[in-house]
């Protein structure tokens, strides 16, 4: 969904959100693939460690994600003689895809209906090796090169 600024708000300018997005930009299409690309070269060859001259990987085995199904909760609320749930209980439990409803509903509904949820905790996966020398001015070219390249596709 592309951010539109209201006409009457108030903006802060800071030179910093163009790296951030373009660093972004670099991970969702640049580096999700090299990961792939990584774990798929792991799988194949049987290890679960992988190096480089500056970092250092471990491929973890994935557990089985589940998700419950509200339909099936909602009806503990409802059937006669074996309530487990009441209504307010269901909805303290369960919460709505903003992906979802914005199928669905205008920016403006999502806003009068949304809630401040608590910050999710952040993880960050990669891990240079201790006391490596990183060549920062390499890395600067190759992102540099990495965001040309996707803004051309883009383009």
């Amino acid at each position: 969904m592309a951010i539109k600024i209201p006409e009457d708000a108030k903006v802060l300018k800071d030179s910093r959100l163009t790296a951030i997005a373009a660093i972004a930009l670099v991970v969702k299409f640049h580096v999700q693939k090299l990961k792939e690309d990584v774990k798929a070269a792991m799988k194949r060859r049987g290890v679960k460690f992988a190096e480089s001259d500056f970092a250092v990987a471990h491929l973890r085995d994935g557990g089985n994600a589940t998700c419950i199904d509200t339909a099936k909760l909602f009806k503990l609320t409802t059937v006669p003689g074996k309530r487990k749930l009441t209504v307010n209980e269901f909805f303290q439990c369960v919460r709505a895809s903003r992906e979802r409803v914005e199928e669905f509903l205008s920016p403006e509904e999502i806003e009068a209906v949304s809630v401040q949820a608590r910050e999710s905790d952040s993880r960050l996966y990669t891990e240079l090796m201790p006391n490596a020398a990183v060549n920062f001015d390499a890395i600067e070219q190759a992102v540099i090169k990495a965001v040309t390249l996707q803004l051309s596709k883009a383009a």
